[in-house]
């Protein structure tokens, strides 16, 4: 268990800074929270001065946090993702009740790259997946019942949708179409 949260720390958290902003999307989501930060505004994401609405605000929002911490740029945007990925595998671990299966997925060489840039593809997935475990024979682990299971599939998918907007909100209510059909829901996942 030990080893495990070293490799976490090494993998997720050691390195966010270590390289220069990748490709054309990391730099551009890096200026908006920077702007976020410093203008306060945390409603409208604006890029070299205009609106940009190009993706709803989360990820926008979790880099301003990381500026207004005086963070780089580069640690700004990516700390948050590293330790949103961080948490997930614990959290994974723990549901699913088998730590060698948060490693398998901790060392995936997707899961690692994409937990080290700021993209929407990690908290989109983080998303997901708490939506899935809701939703699927996980949910009924909290006792929670058929409510229970609505509501944690509503909250997922309306922070997926704070992460991608139509495609969370999308399978939070696709996962509710579905609840009526226990059978065919459990068989999705």
């Amino acid at each position: 268990m030990a080893l495990a949260a070293v490799a976490l720390i090494v993998l997720f958290l050691a390195w966010p800074g270590a390289f220069g902003l990748f490709g054309p999307d990391e730099p551009r989501y890096a200026s908006i929270a920077r702007h976020m930060a410093q203008s306060g505004d945390w409603v409208s994401p604006v890029l070299d001065g205009k609106a940009w609405l190009e993706k709803p605000a989360l990820l926008y929002w979790l880099g301003a946090v990381g500026f207004k911490l005086g963070l780089g740029p580069e640690a700004a945007v990516r700390l948050p993702l590293g330790l949103l990925s961080a948490a997930f595998l614990v959290w994974f671990g723990w549901m699913v009740g088998s730590w060698q299966r948060a490693v398998m997925l901790a060392t995936c060489a997707g899961w690692i790259a994409y937990s080290n840039i700021a993209v929407t593809d990690v908290p989109l997935a983080v998303f997901f997946a708490a939506g899935m475990f809701w939703g699927g024979n996980f949910g009924e682990g909290f006792g929670a019942g058929g409510a229970g299971v609505a509501v944690g599939l509503v909250c997922a998918g309306a922070v997926a949708g704070l992460v991608e907007g139509g495609v969370g909100f999308a399978r939070g209510g696709g996962a509710l179409v579905l609840d009526g059909d226990r059978a065919a829901w459990v068989g999705v996942h």
